[in-house]
């Protein structure tokens, strides 16, 4: 999952997980979610290097644990990370992360001290789009022949007798997140988080893990960015049936 730093890369910008989150979510005017959803495609693609202060590795029958220091997070590591990443959270502040997969038996792997590059984040953005220059109102061609007031300027001239222009209000891009209409995305969510408790992939703690649960899968599948106060109640009712099934 990690390879060693010895084969040479161009040059870097490395910043910690925080600050590149932070970044993309800059870049693309994205949520905390949609931005770590970007951020971990685009690691899981190669097209951003990532190095790790420490990578572990350990399987569930087996007592050997292996450490490697110092290393780059090879894509796969986030491949696998971005499928997962619901049942095994993470944490962007501290830069850890871990990921649990079957390879002949349950395998685990975690990732301290991540850094991202932020030169490669800023490559994969889209372009900010060029600001219009402004254009000012064309003037009117003074009238000759004629001593009163021009017919455009009756009634709104200021006492030096030029014309009062208004200036148009600024445009404003909207900033909310567009995607997919919401209206048939709720039984897939509410499917697809059940299965993922069933399959053991997501082992909620409390109400708050199946409401970002849920947030991350509809985000991942194109829909806009559902309010919290439509997460919360679902989340609550998915919980409580979870923990019946616990007791």
């Amino acid at each position: 999952m990690a390879g060693d730093d010895s084969e040479g890369f161009p040059t870097r910008e490395w910043v910690s997980a925080m600050q590149a989150l932070l970044l993309t979510k800059a870049l693309l005017n994205e949520t905390d979610a949609g931005a770590s959803s970007v951020l971990i495609r685009w690691a899981a693609s190669g097209d951003v290097a990532s190095r790790c202060r420490l990578a572990r590795s350990w399987g569930d029958e087996s007592e050997d644990i292996t450490d490697v220091r110092n290393s780059n997070v090879e894509p796969e590591f986030w491949h696998r990370f971005g499928a997962m990443e619901r049942a095994h959270g993470s944490n962007w502040k501290a830069g850890d992360f871990t990921i649990r997969f079957w390879q002949r038996e349950w395998a685990n792997v975690t990732i301290t001290g991540v850094e991202f590059d932020a030169l490669g984040i800023r490559d994969s953005a889209p372009p900010l789009p060029e600001q219009l220059p402004s254009i000012a109102p064309p003037q009117s061609a003074p009238m000759t022949g004629f001593d009163g007031p021009r017919l455009q300027d009756r009634g709104r001239t200021s006492p030096e007798g030029a014309l009062d222009v208004v200036e148009p209000p600024e445009s404003r891009m909207p900033t909310r997140r567009v995607g997919r209409p919401s209206k048939d995305y709720w039984e897939e969510a509410l499917v697809e988080i059940m299965r993922q408790i069933w399959m053991a992939e997501l082992k909620p703690r409390r109400a708050a893990d199946v409401r970002h649960a849920m947030a991350e899968w509809i985000v991942e599948q194109g829909y806009e960015e559902p309010k919290p106060t439509q997460l919360k109640e679902r989340a609550r009712l998915i919980f409580q049936v979870y923990e019946k099934s616990q007791e």
